[in-house]
This record gives C-alpha cells, structure tokens and sequence, in this order.
C-alpha cells in the first residue's frame, strides 16, 4: 500500500508513513498524517472525513490537544493531525480498510489517504505475582499481600477469593486505601492489590496454606501463599459458648437434650465448670461429657468440647415454657458466660388396655353360652381424654353378641384407670374350634393399640350322647339287616 495520495490537481497532499497498523480488539489506534497545499490560492479551509470505516468504530481528528474537523492551510504549508481510531472490543479478527478524505469547496476537490488496520484475535491470561508471598502473624493480629495482576484480554471484570480460608478467619481486598469487590481491566493492565488477613486470637499456632482466587466469568487465575501463626505476646483468656437449639418442644414426659459448644478462646488452658443458675421446678438435670456426668473439665487453649444438657420432666409436669439458665465459668471466675435455654411442653394423648382375668389374651367359651371378662383402659398420656369407650369386633355379628357396661366414660384424666365390663354371647350354630375377637379402647382424642384375643368355641356335653347313640342305633341296624338278608 502506497502511503502517499495525490490529487488529480495535485495540489491538496496527505502523506501517512505508517498507513497500516496492527492492534487487539478494544484498542485505540492512532495514524500520524500531514496535509500539504500547494496551488493557485493564497489559502484554503480543507474539511476532513473518514470513510469506509466500519460500523460501531469511531474516530476523530486531533491537532495538538484540540478535537478539529477542518484545517486552514495557507499555499505551500502542511498541517500535522493525528486520527484517532476506536477499536470496539466486540471487533472480530480481520484487516479492515478505511481513508481519510481532504476537501474543500471552491473549487470543489477531494483528496484521499488509504489506511489499515488489521485486529489480531486475543489470547486472555492473567498473572499474578507476590513479592512476600509467605509472612508470619502473631495470633489475633492482622497480615498483608501485595499482589500484582497482568491481564491480557478484551476488558473484563475480575472477582476476588480464598475458598480455604478457616474458620473465624476474615479476608478483604483493598486499592490504595480503598476496599474493593473488583477491578475492571483491560489489555494489557496491570494492577497492584492488597490482600488483608485477619487471624483470631484463638487461631492455633502453625502454617496455614490458603490459595488466592482472581476470576472473571472467561479466565481465572491462583496464587498460592502462606501464614505461619505464632504465639501472641499478649496473654488473653476466653470463653465462647453456643448452643445448636436454644428453644425446643418436647411432649410431656420426655427427656430433652441440648448440645453445648464450649471453646476456649483465649491463649491459656482453662479449667471450666458448669452450674445451673435457674431451674424450673418438677425437672431433674445433669451435664454429660462422652456419656459421663460432669461439673467441670480441663479445656485446652484453642479447644472445645461438646457438652450435653439433659433435662427430664416429672411425670406431672406442666405443660407451656420452662426456662433453664446455665452459667458457664471458669476456675477463677474471672470468665463468666450466661445461657438461657427454653423448653416449651406440650401435651400428648394414650391409651392402652389390659385384660386382667386373661392376661395371655386366651380364653374358651362354649356355644349356646355367654362369657364375661373385664377390660382395664388406662390413660398413660399427659392430657384428658373424653367419650372413652371398649370396642370389640367378632367374627359375625349374626352369631355373636357383644354387650360392654358402662357404655362410655366420659372423662378419663392422666394415669386414671377404667374397667369396663364385656359380656360376649355365642350361638349354638356356631362350630367349634379357634376365633379372634378385637378389643381396642376410643377416645375424642386418641384410640389405643387394638388387641386380637383368641376364643376357642366348644360344643354342649349333651350333644356329645346325641351324636354317639345315633351312631350306635345305626349300627345295630346294620348287623339286624346283615343278618336276615345274609342267610339268604
């Protein structure tokens, strides 16, 4: 490509010594051109265009460090501009052609200047880089890295993280004095931030490894750096004390736990005791430690232990809130730590049935004949029952008749027993052998485990003779028949 345009006139000349650039999308690209004018007049407005450049590009023309569209030329001078050229970062790879159009208007003339640029495709990267990138801290005190970012790409917006940071541990990112979520970067940037640590004073004394994660949705990037975690010079002590559930509901009549998480915060081993400030009446309470009932334990510095609070409710409790306030403290009690834990009774509903006079759940009754036994129902839940009564199931209502007195109790309260009285009734076409009656106890509220008792029907005596001298006069019968006809 020529670098030189002359008019047909050759008097307007533009002349660009580097007209074909090379560049990544979303640069900006400059080409360094003169205007020179030589004719017949003493001077000339010469406005200038760009043409052919592609559609989201933009451009302007800068003389010095003024924006112009138009240069006065007096006869036999030139002029140097500069056009600027917007690269879009959307731009695809390729070689793109454009000009630089000179004219002016009396007498009408143009000039043109060919030009080039050619878009690489990007290859994005990031480097990071720390000059300390491994650093000591005492224990509770705070540790800084500097760490440099060189990116390559299209403009893109970086994130920062540590997905292994512990527990209790805290990270921030700053620029300068200012704390940061991101940076926006482009081509070619590079930028210095700061990764600030900040350690408890509980940590335990060590290295630590933690990896720095710098990503964008298309590239990312880790550096790996180190904190050694020593001793503090300041000698502190502490108790922290949590619990998963601090507020539970439990049925009435049964034992609630409560898992507390004791850790010793401090830089110092601890004697720690455990004491109940505040209990509601009609509970027992213990602390236990792996099974075994403690007051107090031996906590190392940095340690915790899980201790279960176990509380069990009389078997006439209240039912609503009950509040217990534990006191965490230790030896010295220098450290004290308060905890209040809620339990909230609520009432349930039982029943069960006994037979006393048949325990094994067996009895035998002859047809033709009725059979009375008691049915014992007991309220074991927490609340009271009403409308209680026995139903009993029989294998025909036809053949079997069941009456129970009384019909219905009508309240029966907590641990309250009742006997109801069953009276069965079999008929005598009812065929000896083994049946099962069901016997379970109803309430509004709740009904009891149903209960199979096996009945073992029998036939009268009487029909036992019946049945055996008409088998004897067949018999005889028989021989009298034999007798007379077998002479014969």
């Amino acid at each position: 490509m020529s670098g030189v345009v002359y008019s047909v006139a050759m008097d307007l000349r533009l002349w660009c010594g580097t007209p074909s650039k090379v560049c990544f999308a979303g640069s900006v690209l400059s080409y360094d051109f003169s205007v020179n004018y030589v004719g017949p007049l003493p001077f000339v407005d010469v406005f200038l265009m760009v043409g052919g450049v592609p559609s989201g590009w933009g451009c302007r023309f800068v003389y010095g460090s003024y924006e112009v569209d138009a240069v006065r030329l007096m006869n036999k001078t030139s002029v140097n501009l500069v056009l600027m050229v917007n690269v879009p970062g959307d731009t695809a790879p390729g070689s793109y052609d454009f000009h630089v159009v000179a004219c002016y208007d009396y007498p009408p003339y143009k000039s043109y200047l060919n030009l080039r640029a050619t878009v690489k495709p990007i290859v994005s990267g990031l480097v990071l880089s720390c000059l300390t990138p491994a650093k000591v801290v005492e224990a509770g005190g705070t540790v800084s890295f500097d760490v440099k970012i060189k990116y390559y790409g299209v403009r893109d917006e970086f994130m920062f993280s540590v997905p292994n940071l512990p527990n209790d541990w805290s990270v921030s990112f700053y620029y300068g004095v200012d704390e940061i979520l991101l940076v926006s970067l482009n081509n070619g940037d590079e930028v210095t931030i700061r990764v600030k640590l900040s350690i408890p004073m509980y940590a335990r004394v060590g290295d630590y490894n933690l990896t720095l994660n710098v990503y964008s949705k298309s590239v990312s990037e880790s550096l790996s750096l180190m904190v050694r975690v020593k001793p503090s010079s300041i000698v502190n002590r502490g108790l922290k004390v949590s619990v998963d559930y601090p507020i539970v509901d439990v049925e009435a009549g049964r034992t609630v736990y409560f898992t507390l998480t004791i850790r010793n915060i401090g830089l110092m081993d601890e004697v720690v005791y455990l004491n109940l400030t505040d209990k509601p009446s009609g509970w027992s309470t213990t602390f236990r430690v792996a099974g075994k009932v403690v007051r107090g334990l031996l906590l190392p510095a940095g340690g915790s232990v899980n201790v279960a609070f176990e509380a069990t409710p009389s078997p006439y409790i209240n039912i609503g809130e009950h509040r217990f306030k534990v006191q965490v403290y230790s030896e010295d009690k220098v450290i004290l730590k308060d905890l209040t834990l809620i339990v909230n009774v609520i009432g349930s509903y039982s029943l069960s049935i006994t037979f006393p006079e048949f325990p094994a759940l067996y009895f035998t009754i002859t047809s033709g004949e009725s059979k009375s036994f008691t049915v014992t129902v007991t309220n074991t839940g927490f609340l009271n029952v009403t409308n209680v009564y026995v139903s009993v199931d029989v294998p025909s209502a036809i053949d079997w008749r069941v009456d129970v007195e009384p019909s219905k109790v009508l309240i029966l309260k907590p641990n309250d027993k009742a006997n109801f009285k069953v009276n069965i009734y079999v008929s005598t076409i009812v065929s000896a052998g083994d049946y099962f009656i069901t016997v379970k106890a109803v309430s509004d509220q709740v009904s009891s485990t149903a209960r199979d008792v096996r009945v073992s029907v029998t036939k009268p005596t009487e029909w036992g003779y019946i049945g055996f001298g008409i088998v004897l006069v067949a018999f005889v019968v028989v021989v009298i028949v034999f007798r007379r006809f077998g002479r014969r």
